[in-house]
């Protein structure tokens, strides 16, 4: 997969995106913390890194696609990028959970793991 993942353009990424780095008010969106880990990377890592690291079911990775695609389209290569930086983001966090003995996160890695690689296989 290295061709294509080199082939997708590297733009600021934030590298930890998720709901308790985001400040919010009634009118939307007011800030964005936690920038240590930004890279060039392509844009489908934060969408990856939200739905992999956001509980089942809250705050779904839906609404924040729904807010890029107001500002810029996703393309199918894009959607497919995602996917892959999914999958490396939740084999991780499998590994890690599983190392410090974490195993409801163990638990919930593997069934988005399962989810992830059912949806890869459909592509």
């Amino acid at each position: 997969h290295r061709p294509f993942i080199d082939s997708m353009p590297a733009l600021l990424a934030h590298g930890d995106f998720a709901p308790g780095n985001i400040l919010a008010t009634p009118a939307g969106i007011s800030g964005v913390l936690d920038w240590e880990a930004a890279k060039g990377a392509p844009r489908a890592n934060d969408l990856a890194w939200w739905s992999t690291v956001v509980e089942d079911g809250r705050l779904p990775v839906s609404g924040l696609i729904s807010g890029y695609l107001r500002h810029a389209a996703l393309d199918e290569a894009e959607y497919r990028m995602g996917l892959l930086a999914q999958l490396r983001i939740l084999i991780s966090l499998f590994a890690h959970t599983a190392d410090v003995g974490n195993w409801v996160g163990h638990a919930r890695c593997r069934r988005q793991l399962q989810a992830a690689v059912a949806e890869a296989g459909s592509l």
